[in-house]
């Protein structure tokens, strides 16, 4: 399992995304504060949606390197449904072959 590409990863999430490493992202993060920051100040009311906005926008530029948009990115918005989707899907009795283990060796094709 310990072969050159995982070494390679590893050196790569060590260099880039250590604890110890945080001035790399500072800027990055500095920046998406003070987009947070207009916000609350323009809609106060929104605070929840700004803030879930600016967790997935540095996650998002600091794992993939992308710029978000201050507003509607569509990655932030398509990495909201991924995790709603998730949830639902973890979310214990959530299919029915869980409540009745027989549906699932039912083939896909009925």
């Amino acid at each position: 399992p310990y072969n050159s590409i995982w070494r390679m990863q590893r050196r790569l999430f060590s260099k880039y995304l250590h604890p110890a490493k945080t001035e790399i992202h500072e800027p990055r993060v500095v920046e998406h504060t003070y987009i947070l920051l207009g916000k609350l100040l323009e809609r106060p009311e929104g605070f929840l949606s700004h803030i879930r906005h600016m967790v997935a926008s540095v996650s998002l530029s600091m794992v993939y390197g992308l710029k978000i948009k201050p507003e509607d990115d569509p990655y932030v918005d398509l990495a909201e449904r991924v995790l709603e989707t998730m949830n639902k899907m973890l979310t214990p009795g959530a299919f029915l072959a869980e409540v009745f283990p027989l549906l699932a060796r039912i083939p896909d094709w009925c």
